[in-house]
């Protein structure tokens, strides 16, 4: 499922509380802990979030306000591990506890450790790579009690007016227009000492993290397997409610109950695999854009091109061009 953990998200309603901001009028009513909330939801809120807030570079400022309990029991359990290596290894491991969205990679380059976002299910927009890139550096100078820790920072989106605030929260070289999200560091970083280690404690959360990525197990799958059976009512000209039910062999209410314990809504699951499709087809210059707009179901290129442009911050044509210019 692509989603992310409450625990992660009361870091947004904490944030504008703390600027003055009344965070359940803007964002809803805020999220129970141990529950998920759909990517498509989370793009909304830090949408409304950075409206009213008005700051620039808004998801920086959030993560700048990070503390461990924000992660939940991942964020204590990288803070007992022995070594960066040791956390990082069960960050990648266990990420899908806090964001379910497109997988970490690590990769060495030379002197350089690489950690990446591969757009597997698609961007989700600038303000999501903000305050997931800086949200990952302020972990590590939490955990090493090091300010200055990463090289470069990759940014997926054009570059803003201003990359003032960038340069300043990470205070390296950052750069916009990139085919996925990054981070750089050296790898003697690597060496550098935990300040919370401590083995037994480490082995206990360990336990505790892999017991709820087990629970999630087979929620994603069968999260998976409604994707699949809308991709195919897509290709087919038919993305309502009324079909994924009658697909699926259960009645509306039925799927929809089914939809809401996960944290999600069928407008939710539609919108996240039109998003996924939308880049396969768009990467595809073959495809006019009038193609791309029937091929996922929308009556004309200009409805698509409004939805594309509320999922992706940016038009189709746009889209295409920055992944031209990347390949």
């Amino acid at each position: 499922m692509l989603a992310f953990d409450a625990e992660y998200t009361s870091l947004l309603y904490e944030y504008l509380e703390a600027q003055g901001l009344s965070a359940e009028s803007i964002l809803g009513e805020s999220w129970t802990p141990a529950t998920r909330i759909s990517a498509t939801r989370w793009q909304e809120m830090l949408i409304c979030a950075a409206h009213a807030s008005g700051q620039p570079a808004f998801g920086i400022h959030i993560a700048n306000s990070l503390k461990l309990r924000h992660l939940g029991v991942i964020g204590y359990l990288l803070m007992s591990c022995a070594n960066p290596l040791e956390a990082l290894q069960r960050a990648q491991r266990f990420n899908v506890l806090i964001s379910g969205v497109n997988p970490m990679q690590v990769a060495i380059e030379a002197d350089q450790l690489v950690v990446s976002w591969p757009l597997l299910h698609g961007w989700c927009g600038q303000l999501q790579d903000e305050m997931g890139l800086a949200t990952a550096v302020q972990l590590c100078r939490i955990l090493s009690g090091v300010h200055q820790l990463v090289t470069r920072v990759d940014f997926v989106a054009p570059y803003p007016d201003s990359i003032e605030p960038y340069e300043s929260f990470f205070g390296c070289e950052v750069r916009f227009g990139q085919d996925m999200p990054r981070l750089l560091t050296s790898i003697d970083n690597l060496s550098l000492p935990i300040l919370g280690a401590d083995t037994g404690l480490c082995m206990l959360l360990d336990e505790q993290a892999e017991r709820r990525l087990q629970q999630l197990a087979p929620v994603d799958l069968e999260m998976q397997q409604l994707r699949q059976q809308l991709l195919q009512l897509i290709r087919e000209g038919r993305p309502r409610l009324a079909d994924l039910a009658a697909h699926s062999g259960v009645s509306i209410r039925a799927l929809q109950r089914r939809l809401a314990r996960r944290g999600s809504s069928f407008q939710s699951l539609l919108e996240e695999t039109r998003t996924h499709l939308a880049t396969q087809y768009l990467a595809d210059t073959r495809l006019a854009l009038h193609e791309v707009a029937e091929l996922l179901g929308y009556a004309d290129q200009a409805t698509f091109t409004r939805a594309f442009s509320q999922w992706k911050n940016c038009s189709p044509g746009s889209w295409r061009q920055l992944h031209l210019a990347n390949l």
